[in-house]
């Protein structure tokens, strides 16, 4: 699905963006869980993965969703037994799947500010003809 947002070359960037994110948030979900295969580690691993895993995510997706984001991993990896929720994959789709509009506009806005402010300004309401 292209975006009628973006120009191509932007998109390109966009996808390339999106898929990194994909691979690291499935990386760090990964190293997440592992305190459940290693079993000298278990839940003290999770202490030391909390606050690195909830930083990460606030520096991968920024913004609010990525202070929520934090604090959600955070607290994921901290209380016992929860390590199976995939953290960052949920942050990874609300961003790139239930917010796609917003997150276009927000990418467009921070590598083509011009086009952006362009592209706001024709899609003003025209005013109201005085009768």
């Amino acid at each position: 699905m292209e975006s009628n947002i973006l120009s191509p070359e932007l998109s390109r960037k966009f996808a390339n963006r999106k898929n990194i994110l994909l691979v690291l948030s499935i990386i760090f979900d990964v190293i997440g869980i592992l305190s459940y295969f290693i079993p000298s580690l278990g839940e003290f691993g999770d202490i030391v993965w909390a606050p690195i895993a909830g930083f990460a995510l606030y520096v991968m997706y920024g913004g609010y969703l990525g202070v929520f984001g934090g604090m959600f991993v955070f607290l994921e990896e901290i209380i016992p037994f929860t390590d199976f929720i995939p953290g960052f994959l949920i942050m990874w789709f609300l961003k790139f799947v239930v917010f796609r509009k917003k997150t276009e506009r927000q990418f467009m806005e921070s590598y083509a500010p011009d086009k952006a402010l362009q592209a706001k300004e024709n899609t003003k309401p025209l005013p109201a003809s005085k009768a």
